[in-house]
């Protein structure tokens, strides 16, 4: 599975470690940050070829009207060229919980050294088939990344 945290495909890793293009030089890293997205509007189209990902973050607001927030694969997907990379930002874990998503940070490394440029989006899943409707709700997507 490519999770967003702590799994690390080590031949893609060590790949570009070796390239100097997906090396830090001197420069700083760099944020960018996309606000109050909606699932409806999901597709976020970037063009950035210069800018290489460290890691991106997805703030989430689940309202707080709905129960049993653990009941989502929550996937970040990113299409560069047709090239389709997914992080698993949560998984279902199907069980009776008072937690609250509301401005849950979610973290993913899943896309170390991809160029930011191309699509990225959001998969909201709802595991138990309740038909919660998703399209409203609101996320922040924060790029972080250095110049080549």
């Amino acid at each position: 599975p490519t999770y967003g945290f702590g799994a690390i495909l080590a031949d893609k890793a060590v790949a570009a470690a070796l390239n100097p293009e997906y090396q830090i030089s001197d420069s700083s890293l760099l944020t960018t940050t996309v606000s109050d997205q909606t699932i409806a509007e999901n597709i976020l189209v970037v063009n950035a070829d210069n800018e290489i990902i460290e890691f991106v973050t997805v703030t989430l607001d689940i309202p707080s009207g709905v129960v049993n927030q653990e009941q989502f694969n929550i996937h970040l997907y990113h299409n560069d060229n047709n090239a389709l990379s997914q992080s698993t930002l949560a998984t279902s874990h199907n069980v009776a919980s008072t937690l609250n998503y509301d401005s849950w940070e979610f973290n993913s490394i899943v896309h170390w050294g991809e160029s930011r440029s191309g699509e990225w989006y959001l998969e909201i899943e709802d595991t138990n088939n309740n038909a919660i409707d998703t399209a409203l709700w609101d996320y922040d997507m924060d790029f972080y990344y250095h110049l080549i």
